[in-house]
């Protein structure tokens, strides 16, 4: 987003919650343009309010878990996705993103039960297959991991992280890092 339409949304956000100040949804999407501004700390004070204001929203909880995954709280980030997911097994992003981190982590058990979850609930993202690709390597199963990395091109042909993934795949018995 340009500066300018940064500048625009954090008017009509401001002047929205102004009007409305008990929407949580105002105050994520509020801190999601305070973020892009680079002000984190008003940013995550926004999003604490969301929860506040809807303590059973997933999203809240799934939008706050993203912002401290990206400002490096991967700990506190999956608790977030953790709640996120209690409340709406179905969402489908916090599945593959503490899928992600538990990868990260080396849970690759719990993280290969998140990319199936989001997988199956969405059969049509690749992203899912890509990294359910990424556990069957690090497991040292290549076989399924091909598999995974071809159905991830399959269903995006333009995803360069699946075709670099099947290239050392293809290449390599050995463990994948």
């Amino acid at each position: 987003m340009e500066k300018g339409s940064l500048d625009q949304a954090q008017t009509h956000f401001e002047e929205a919650l102004r009007i409305e100040p008990s929407n949580a949804e105002y105050h994520s999407g509020y801190a999601f343009v305070l973020e892009q501004l680079g002000r984190d700390e008003q940013a995550a004070a926004e999003c604490e309010a969301a929860i506040r204001l809807a303590p059973r929203s997933a999203q809240a909880y799934y939008s706050y878990g993203a912002f401290l995954e990206k400002h490096g709280k991967p700990e506190e980030a999956a608790a977030h996705y953790r709640e996120a997911l209690q409340m709406d097994p179905r969402l489908v992003d916090a599945h593959i993103d503490l899928g992600s981190l538990l990868f990260e982590k080396g849970d690759l058990p719990e993280a290969k039960d998140h990319f199936q979850k989001a997988s199956n609930l969405n059969p049509k993202l690749a992203q899912p297959h890509n990294y359910l690709g990424k556990v069957f390597m690090r497991q040292g199963d290549v076989i399924q991991a091909v598999l995974q990395f071809k159905e991830a091109l399959r269903l995006h042909p333009d995803f360069p992280e699946a075709k670099e993934n099947l290239r050392i795949a293809k290449e390599s018995g050995a463990e994948f890092r």
